[in-house]
């Protein structure tokens, strides 16, 4: 069993009283110190918006029985503060409860309050109404700002505070959230803010261990922590968790623990092909943290929940972070968490050996001469191993590419300009690339020319575009002549040079590149990604293997990327493949746990680690026979730790679907698909109680007929018009509905300018509009997008313009005041309307009538919201049609054997969603509840065995992408508590077809037992 602290304030009573023993939390650079008790801790962010309520004590349960002793959590300030002035703390917004609850399964919790909390969530967690308070700047030394964030963080601090440990579980509140911004003085007033409220459990600022350490100058104000990915790279930068990370933060602050804030698991977006990491990849980061004396480790996320109605960030999917260990359906995702489960199991049982010693210094290993293997490492001395040194070049693509900067210096990303001209334009090369340099004959891709044929470039520090000093044939559409080109992100890894832009032309922002002379990196609008001509060399001192011993306890880790080692310690031999990490007793030579020994759900993809005959780190004998035979029995006892534990097969939902027109017979329908070890297809229930257990998992069940109801175009319930162009959506809406109607009439005229006439429209990131010319769907796009029109469809003087405007989310990237949706500005021929009066309008007419509702379902004592509106059947609208709402009533699938859908929590091991995967993007309601945005845009990404998904740090692939051009989600989670055994109320909107031609009589509830492969 694991060994966990007991907490003082488990009790059955309703009350968390005081230990008068406790000491509270303290900590040392070794660990946290909880009640004078040193204690790891393994942590599992989950979001309680995320999460339907009556799920959180499942997940925590799950969550227990996996090892975690710490849910960590952000409260949101826009859910409890969704309009200014009115709070609210009950239902899905009841944080106190969700603590009580972490409480009640003898769980710590860390509480992140922000206020800016990012984490793909609308608006970063900021409420909207924050927009209008005349705020210059966000997270910043702003009047307004600080009051409002002070005003806030006093309100959750009032609300928890009984909640302090040791009166409850909360052990450490979070101040601010991964700021790197260069206002010193705004975070050391968060900080002081923040202990002015309370000093009962210590503060924690995440991520920039600078600032942190610059900000504590020697006193601890807040604990200094960090994000992201495990990086074995040597370098004097420290925005990664990394040895670096960990040398600077006890060099700095040197009685704090090392705490690993968000250890990431990545989440989706639309367009964007399944993000992913390796089980076995995540592991060794793990075990590599330990090692070097960290002792608190956190998943980002645990359960990633989803999205339910308008609460995604800027075009994430309403899955969130659905690759973790327990997924977006809250099952659990297997074999992951029972890989998991013995690693902390394992690391929670030699705890107190680990903590008992200070912090290790890494032993170099050294390769055992032997037949078997041909391996050699690099044993640099420890000191010498955190000095950089020049790396050398690898070959390159000879072209200009823009990728993750990487973490420590490389000649790829840096940039050397020649002797400019009176004009200011020189050459522009790389280290890596030598004598050649940017040239410009090319649009795409940019290659690299002998430098004395390459033209030259400048910065313009009025713009910050890269501009060239010759002329293309102008690439906008309906532009003629020649242009000067510019630098141009054309997508986010992909660089081609394009007209440069002006103040009012669209996505500015993919021409805006800022150049540091003293590094020679060239960095993107987000200061994230830097142009670079290839991709990095190995890391300097990034060969070798090394140990970290603890008492009896040792980490044996070879962090070669590509050999294996075959290597002695204490007499016995190992083999270590690359990156592995083995935890063993030293003295008996017995393994407790071994990364490389780690299997998982994507084991079938290329991976030259998968590809020897046997990766499991061995001990190969002692010297001395007797200790041989008790290694033998101590192995025996501990066979279990050698053992993967039976591990279901993930669920492959690539699927096969033989659909029937809507007038065939519905018993023939079903849905064939692979389904891992279960075996068989899965399909409609049909008459479940004679099929029973027979059946095939997952199970589905459709309904027997669909209705469809035609949207009014350009209605709305509400209406503004302009004196002069466009309002922003988010001042129409306020959010409470993703669409509003943006209207003006014409002339006919206007079209008789061009033959065919070009019609351009701008519209904010991440808005995505539908243009209408006399009610029929003309063009569409997201942003900016450029179409053309014949005017021979025009038949009368005055011509009507409607715009279905869809806000997919407010982003919680770069999130400041003046962020806002909706269409900023349409040409017809190089002439704007922007100058001219636009009506508005918005609420849709099912919208407006609750289309979505039966009764019961609102304030109302009509019945059923759903008739209120003329449906007709769903196979008199045409695959062309848009903006359609489709209704049917759905039955639950059945085994058999459980009644399902009588409330309550998810049944253990089950989970039930929505298969969208033949419709194309719009909004999905059931029982009147809406589950989120659905969309089935093809994503985007290298599914090869080459393929590495940003982002990307240093030369280790961390990310790699799986169903690229398939839809990024087909299956959306329905909260149990929703479903009743009979007639499930289904109700989509439906935007368009843009992407492929719609079957609504493919739409299916799903059983599922097991982690689905594709979303």
């Amino acid at each position: 069993m694991m060994l966990l602290v007991l907490l003082p304030w488990v009790t059955e009573a309703a009350a968390l009283p005081r230990d008068a023993a406790s000491n509270g939390v303290e900590f040392t650079n070794r660990s946290v110190i909880i009640d004078g008790k040193p204690t790891l801790l393994f942590s599992g962010a989950v979001h309680y918006p995320r999460v339907p309520r009556s799920d959180w004590g499942r997940v925590f349960a799950m969550a227990k029985d996996m090892g975690i002793n710490t849910i960590q959590t952000y409260s949101f300030w826009n859910v409890h503060e969704p309009k200014e002035g009115q709070l609210e703390w009950t239902g899905q917004a009841d944080l106190r409860e969700f603590i009580h609850t972490a409480s009640a399964h003898n769980l710590f919790v860390t509480l992140r309050i922000g206020p800016f909390v990012c984490a793909e969530y609308l608006y970063g967690g900021l409420p909207l109404w924050m927009r209008h308070k005349n705020a210059s700047c966000y997270r910043c030394s702003d009047p307004v700002w600080e009051r409002e964030m002070s005003k806030w963080t006093a309100t959750v601090v009032e609300q928890v505070e009984d909640l302090l440990y040791p009166h409850g579980p909360v052990i450490m509140l979070q101040i601010e959230n991964e700021y790197n911004g260069p206002d010193a003085a705004y975070l050391d007033w968060s900080v002081s803010m923040a202990r002015n409220l309370t000093t009962k459990v210590p503060w924690i600022l995440c991520h920039d261990v600078t600032l942190c350490s610059k900000l504590n100058a020697g006193r601890d104000r807040a604990l200094c922590t960090i994000n992201g990915f495990w990086e074995d790279q040597w370098s004097s930068l420290v925005s990664q968790p990394s040895p670096t990370w960990l040398q600077y933060q006890w060099q700095h602050n040197p009685n704090q623990p090392g705490v690993w804030t968000e250890d990431q698991g990545w989440f989706d977006q639309w367009g964007v092909a399944q993000r992913y990491r390796r089980t076995e990849d995540q592991a060794y980061g793990i075990m590599r943290f330990f090692a070097y004396g960290g002792s608190w480790h956190n998943f980002y996320m645990l359960t990633g929940g989803n999205h339910y109605g308008r609460t995604a960030g800027g075009e994430v999917t309403t899955a969130y972070a659905p690759d973790t260990v327990i997924d977006f359906l809250l099952l659990k995702h297997q074999p992951r968490y029972d890989v998991f489960q013995r690693l902390f199991t394992t690391l929670a049982s030699v705890s107190d050996e680990l903590l008992a010693h200070p912090i290790a210094q890494p032993e170099s290993l050294h390769p055992t001469p032997t037949t078997t293997t041909t391996t050699t490492t690099t044993t640099t001395a420890t000191t010498e191993r955190f000095q950089e040194t020049a790396s050398s070049s690898s070959s390159f693509p000879q072209q200009l590419q823009i990728t993750t900067c990487y973490q420590y210096a490389d000649p790829h990303q840096t940039f050397l300009l020649g002797k400019p001209d009176a004009e200011g334009f020189s050459t522009l090369r790389t280290q890596a690339t030598g004598s050649l340099c940017v040239g410009g004959e090319s649009l795409f891709p940019v290659k690299f020319v002998a430098c004395a044929q390459a033209p030259g470039w400048r910065f313009n520090s009025t713009n910050q575009h890269i501009e060239g000093n010759f002329e293309i044939d102008c690439q906008k559409k309906g532009k003629t002549g020649k242009c000067r080109p510019c630098i141009d992100i054309m997508q986010s890894t992909k660089i081609d040079l394009y007209d440069c832009k002006g103040p009012e032309d669209h996505q500015q922002d993919h021409q805006t590149w800022s150049y540091d002379p003293d590094a020679g990196t060239i960095k993107d609008s987000t200061g994230s990604s830097c142009l670079t001509s290839g991709d990095a060399p190995a890391p300097p001192h990034g060969t070798g293997a090394e140990a970290h011993r603890y008492g009896d306890v040792a980490f044996l880790s070879n962090y070669q990327e590509t050999e294996s080692m075959l290597t002695s310690y204490e007499s016995y031999s190992y083999y270590l493949p690359p990156t592995t990490v083995v935890l063993v007793k030293a003295n008996s030579g017995m393994v407790l746990f071994n990364t490389s020994h780690v299997h998982d759900d994507h084991d079938d993809d290329d991976d030259e680690k998968n590809d020897k005959n046997d990766k499991n780190p061995k001990s190969f004998g002692h010297d001395d026979d007797d200790k041989d035979k008790d290694k033998d029995n101590d192995e025996d006892k501990h066979k279990d730790n050698h053992k993967d534990k039976d591990k279901d097969s993930n669920l492959n939902l690539d699927l096969t679907l033989d659909i029937q027109s809507e007038g065939d017979d519905a018993e023939d329908v079903y849905v064939v698909g692979s389904v891992g070890s279960d075996g068989g297809s899965w399909r409609d229930s049909g008459d479940s109680a004679e099929m029973g257990p027979l059946l095939s998992w997952p199970l589905a069940s459709r309904a027997s007929e669909w209705s469809a109801f035609r949207e009014p175009k350009g209605f709305g319930a509400q209406a503004k018009v302009s004196s002069e162009g466009f309002i922003d959506q988010l001042d129409l809406t306020d959010n409470d509905s993703d669409y509003a109607w943006y209207l003006v009439n014409v002339t006919s005229d206007q079209f008789a300018q061009k033959t065919p006439s070009t019609i351009e429209v701008w519209a904010y990131d991440g808005t995505r509009t539908y243009f209408y010319i006399n009610g029929v769907l003309a063009g569409f796009g997201v942003d900016g997008y450029t179409f053309e029109y014949e005017q021979r469809d025009i038949i009368t003087d005055v011509v009507e313009i409607k715009i279905l405007s869809c806000a997919m989310g407010v982003s919680n990237n770069q999130v400041a005041p003046t962020m806002a949706k909706g269409v900023m500005n349409v040409t017809i021929n190089n002439v704007t309307l922007s100058k001219q009066p636009w009506t508005h309008k918005w609420v849709l007419e099912g919208e407006d009538k609750k289309i979505f509702l039966v009764d019961g379902d609102d304030d109302d004592d009509d019945d059923d919201r759903v008739d209120d509106v003329p449906w007709v059947p769903s196979s008199e609208i045409t695959p062309n049609e848009t903006a359609v709402w489709f209704r049917s009533y759905i039955d639950l699938p059945s085994d058999g054997l459980h009644q399902w859908g009588t409330g309550g929590p998810q049944p253990a091991n089950i989970a039930f969603a929505l298969y969208l995967g033949t419709m194309n993007k719009g909004t999905a309601y059931v029982n009147g509840f809406n589950i989120g945005r659905f969309n089935a845009q093809p994503g985007e990404g290298d599914c090869s065995s080459a393929g590495c998904a940003p982002p990307r740090h240093g030369t280790h692939c961390y990310m790699r992408y799986k169903g690229c051009d398939e839809p990024t989600q087909t299956l959306y989670h329905i909260p149990y508590y929703l479903l009743k055994p009979k007639a499930n109320l289904v109700v989509l909107f439906e935007e368009s077809n843009a992407f492929m031609e719609r079957n609504v009589t493919s739409v299916r509830i799903m059983a599922l037992k097991s982690h689905p492969d594709r979303n």
